[in-house]
């Protein structure tokens, strides 16, 4: 089965279900510590054809293999970045609190993994992941002609935006001791504007490639890449892949309420041409884009 079987395959299984390829991104990395560093005998990662990453045989294979894919919120290579086909080389079972990954057939050193995702849907799941992420319809503001002429280039690109499909872009906020880390996933075709900041902070860009405009002029980063935000910046941002993004913040008082955060560490934005209640001009807030929350501070010291 060629390639493009197999990712029509996949995209026909997400439509079923009435989710998007970002919908599974979400899910899959809720609750998750992913550990590519363990369980991956005769395994490894790379670029695949059908979709960003997959799983490749550096060895022959035979009947007899076995990798943990998951331990309980624990999942390792198998059962993170392995790819869908119709017609797969392996399966996936479960025993308890483990997922392991099997060969149902032998695998030639450079070939792909494949499971049939079909076989381990779980619809409960899926139908409570929709109920808090339906996207509520929000009229866009008719702007006057004075508020049009007061506006800047970028408040205006924010309200050609509003006018178009809302997207969604999933955070995951990190809290450590004196640090807040923010991970941001951009699917590709997603445009947006970034917060005004007032504080000087690193960025990195694990994944993907990105055109970004901002006070610096124009310019197109891959991943990964680091870079450094400074005060008074203000972005307009382009994926044209999935990419992840990291911005890295000082937290000296351990706050772990991301919105407080971001209250602290941004200058607030009035744009004339837009509803300050509209939800696509607060995607930075954790009850607008999906959130997950990992915190190591102890805060009953």
């Amino acid at each position: 089965m060629d390639a493009l079987s197999k990712i029509n395959d996949y995209n026909d299984f997400l439509s079923s279900l009435g989710i998007s390829d970002a919908d599974a991104f979400k899910m899959m990395g809720k609750n998750v510590c992913f550990d590519s560093g363990q369980n991956k005998d005769s395994l490894e990662m790379r670029d695949s054809e059908i979709h960003g990453k997959g799983v490749f045989a550096i060895d022959d294979i035979d009947l007899d293999r076995k990798w943990l894919a998951s331990f309980r919120n624990y999942k390792y290579l198998c059962g993170r970045v392995i790819n869908h086909s119709p017609d797969p080389n392996c399966k996936f079972i479960f025993e308890g609190d483990y997922v392991f990954c099997v060969p149902i057939k032998k695998i030639e050193a450079g070939s792909e993994l494949f499971v049939n995702y079909r076989d381990n849907v779980n619809l409960e799941s899926i139908a409570i992941y929709k109920q808090p992420t339906e996207i509520v319809e929000f009229e866009s503001k008719v702007p006057s002609l004075a508020d049009w002429e007061k506006s800047s280039p970028i408040d205006k690109i924010e309200y050609e935006l509003s006018t178009m499909p809302s997207g969604e872009l999933p955070l995951v906020h990190i809290f450590t001791e004196g640090i807040y880390i923010r991970k941001a996933l951009a699917p590709a075709g997603s445009i947006f504007t970034t917060v005004h900041h007032n504080t000087e902070h690193q960025f990195v860009l694990i994944s993907g490639t990105t055109q970004v405009i901002s006070n610096d002029g124009a310019f197109r980063i891959t991943g990964p890449f680091m870079g450094i935000t400074k005060k008074g910046t203000r972005r307009l941002v382009y994926a044209e892949t999935d990419s992840v993004y990291f911005t890295i913040h000082a937290n000296p008082d351990n706050l772990t309420d991301p919105d407080e955060i971001v209250r602290k560490i941004t200058i607030p934005i009035d744009n004339p041409l837009m509803d300050n209640d509209d939800p696509r001009f607060n995607t930075w807030k954790k009850d607008i884009s999906p959130s997950q929350s990992i915190s190591t501070i102890i805060t009953n010291k």
